[in-house]
């Protein structure tokens, strides 16, 4: 996984997850940092991608 700071590409890191993984983004990182996937030439097989999002009424 690879995370790049919004307001500074420059700052960027990298993770590497194992089969059967489990992240969890929140607060700062969720905000500030934009995630993705790195581009693979060999195909990866599939993934499963959960969003839980919590919905304030107003």
């Amino acid at each position: 996984m690879r995370f790049r700071k919004k307001a500074n590409h420059d700052k960027n890191f990298n993770i590497i997850l194992q089969n059967g993984s489990l992240l969890l983004i929140g607060g700062e990182l969720q905000h500030h940092w934009q995630q993705a996937v790195p581009k693979s030439k060999k195909p990866m097989g599939a993934r499963i991608n959960l969003t839980f999002r919590f919905i304030r009424s107003q």
